[in-house]
């Protein structure tokens, strides 16, 4: 979109031995939205949907991901990030929902220049 902003949409489709049930046809998608206020500061939203069906009982489920991020580069290497995650699943003999708010902190040690290569004369 912008050279500080980015837009992304993801897919799949997937046969396999899934988390919520066994043996489960998952098709997924999303789309977010990254923008970054200044080399130190960016925000993130994206939005995830979930359809999946049990092959043996025929049940299908729905679900939603919606999460929000702040991330803030510190000192030494070091970053933060600042997340709301919520899930909301339907389908299940009742319906379920979680907010979840994760705060991790990373760290990468600063990179010193290159050397300049030897020039072979």
């Amino acid at each position: 979109m912008t050279s500080k902003t980015d837009f992304y949409l993801i897919g799949n489709r997937d046969l396999g031995d899934g988390v919520l049930e066994h043996t489960i046809l998952l098709n997924t998608g999303g789309a977010g939205l990254r923008h970054a206020f200044s080399h130190s500061v960016g925000v993130s939203a994206s939005l995830n949907e979930l359809y999946g069906s049990d092959l043996r009982s025929k049940q299908t489920y729905h679900g939603s991901f919606v999460d929000g991020s702040l991330r803030l580069r510190l000192w030494l290497g070091f970053s933060e990030e600042l997340e709301i995650r919520r899930f909301s699943f339907s389908g299940f003999p009742a319906e379920a929902g979680r907010t979840v708010g994760v705060l991790t902190l990373w760290w990468s040690p600063p990179r010193n220049p290159e050397a300049n290569p030897a020039v072979v004369r």
